[in-house]
């Protein structure tokens, strides 16, 4: 079965030629800003392409659709949009951001994560955020029994803070990438502080990080992998 898409916006141009090039590979609505909510009252979609003004009103409704702004050059972009479009963009442009921003969003469903942080507010957070995209979580509070959850469960992705009690991140990184069962893990390493050694990490993510930057992150990660 097709995904399903919804084209938003007053532009009847601009509707139409999304409508053409999109309808060969998924299945296809139009829509004009004022009837827009109605019809997402009507019918679940996949994927939703809108204009800025609805975005806000659009993510709070609905979570879990793949969302993608059109805007204009140099405009400020929010973390929480899976895909943008510059007008005027081309048809290959349309087809490659629609096709990756689905794809991105389903890259977590079924994964198994191992999240490493003595925060527990954070880690609540950061769970919470994880479980809605299907993943597995898996959490501990300090390095030690972080490393015996790893070797346990075999995660996908791996998330440590860099200063954890009893084994600091730095140290479990380089314990995860020295074990031959364990280096093809990813490893995503959070940490606040100025890194002058070299770490084996996939990642670095400066803290605080907002949660939804962090799954973005982490499933353009995933996405290259």
């Amino acid at each position: 079965m097709n995904k399903t898409v919804l084209v938003i916006d007053d532009d009847e141009t601009i509707r139409n030629i999304c409508y053409k090039v999109l309808s060969k590979d998924y299945e296809v609505d139009i829509s004009k800003t004022n009837n827009a909510l109605e019809r997402l009252k009507e019918k679940k979609y996949n994927l939703i392409i809108t204009d800025v003004k609805l975005f806000d009103l659009i993510r709070k409704s609905f979570p879990e659709t793949v969302i993608i702004v059109f805007r204009t050059y140099g405009e400020t972009i929010n973390h929480m949009i899976d895909g943008y479009l510059i007008k005027p963009f081309t048809v290959e442009e349309l087809k490659n951001t629609v096709r990756k921003s689905l794809e991105k969003r389903n890259i977590l469903n079924g994964k198994k994560i191992v999240i490493i942080d003595d925060d527990r507010e954070i880690m609540a957070l950061h769970r919470t955020i994880f479980e809605l995209k299907g993943v597995h979580v898996e959490s501990a509070y300090d390095g030690q029994d972080g490393f015996e959850k790893i070797k346990k469960c075999k995660p996908d992705l791996v998330i440590l803070d860099a200063f954890l009690p009893k084994i600091d991140g730095f140290s479990l990184c380089e314990m995860i990438k020295k074990d031959k069962t364990l280096k093809n893990i990813a490893v995503v390493l959070l940490t606040g502080a100025i890194i002058e050694k070299k770490i084996n990490a996939d990642l670095f993510l400066a803290k605080p990080i907002d949660p939804y930057e962090l799954t973005s992150k982490i499933e353009e990660l995933l996405l290259t992998d």
